[in-house]
């Protein structure tokens, strides 16, 4: 698709999260999360589902319009798991490995502000947990629910 779409100049990518919804107890990683679309900001309702968070290639059809995005990469959000920042990272670092010599140009919804400062509180707690007690703290169950538990604190 790069090579059709973007033969040259910055390859523009979209970020996104989205609630799939699946229901019962074997869907691996389901969980109660926002349901956005049919939140307001008055009234947030929440839904049984997968949290994915999709990597898109962006591209402007022929006959013009709302550019079309292109799934090209996805991990799932699981509670307790990296946040979606993390996600997002790994995601765009794997395809800028898949094209080294390429600018990326990446659009999103955009994360708050209280996402942004739990995410990074997330990762200051994780190093200073390594710091203190050695890397294999860092992936002990206790540490990773007081990680979860110190990140959205004020």
């Amino acid at each position: 698709m790069i090579q059709t779409f973007y033969r040259k100049g910055v390859i523009t990518l979209a970020l996104d999260d989205t609630l799939f919804h699946r229901s019962g107890r074997k869907v691996d990683g389901a969980g109660t999360w926002r349901d956005a679309v049919r939140s307001t900001q008055k009234h947030i309702v929440y839904a049984w589902g997968l949290n994915l968070v999709v990597l898109t290639l962006q591209l402007r059809p022929p006959w013009d319009g709302e550019p079309l995005g292109l799934p090209i990469n996805m991990r799932l959000h699981r509670k307790n798991g990296p946040c979606l920042i993390e996600l997002a990272e790994q995601m765009i670092n794997e395809v800028r490995h898949w094209f080294p010599d390429r600018w990326f140009r990446v659009v999103g919804a955009t994360p708050s502000f209280a996402d942004a400062i739990a995410c990074l509180r997330r990762c200051l707690w994780r190093e200073r947990i390594k710091y203190m007690f050695g890397n294999a703290a860092v992936h002990d169950k206790k540490f990773e629910f007081l990680l979860e538990a110190l990140a959205p604190a004020a």
